[in-house]
């Protein structure tokens, strides 16, 4: 039986095991937000919500790498499947791992199909806070051979 999102919103809105409060104000660990606010229209459970961007750093034999996660829910698909072990598509999502650059995976989000513009809009502006946030900290060379 399939339940609508708001008496979901209704019933969790309280006790979740996303929210996060700070400074009188709640924000989300939910993966699916796009702004990290914990409000009704930004819930997994909600039909509309079904793009996430996350980011983490992989070890490397150079040193660190950037990943981009783009996690994209759809449809179940009921049945019996022929998949391969190591696919993108789960179940219930898609996973796509973007080990390029950050450009590589702006690309890959502005050509999603069934994404209105506004979710393209806010999932480029948390890939962006996720490339500013997983930057290097590498200092220039021009400052380390300054004169003192």
């Amino acid at each position: 039986m399939k339940f609508p999102s708001d008496l979901y919103w209704g019933l969790t809105k309280k006790s979740n095991s996303n929210l996060v409060k700070f400074n009188g104000k709640q924000f989300t660990h939910d993966a699916y937000s796009l702004n990290n606010m914990h409000c009704a229209s930004q819930v997994a459970s909600s039909s509309h919500t079904n793009l996430g961007v996350a980011g983490k750093k992989e070890k490397t034999e150079k040193g660190n790498r950037r990943v981009f996660v783009l996690d994209i829910q759809h449809k179940l698909n009921h049945g019996i499947t022929k998949r391969k072990a190591h696919s993108q598509s789960k179940v219930d999502r898609s996973v796509i791992e973007v080990r390029t650059e950050v450009n590589h995976a702006a690309k890959t989000i502005k050509g999603l199909t069934y994404q209105n513009d506004k979710t393209k809009k806010a999932a480029l502006r948390r890939l962006a806070r996720l490339s500013y946030a997983n930057r290097s900290n590498v200092r220039s060379t021009s400052r380390r051979y300054a004169k003192n």
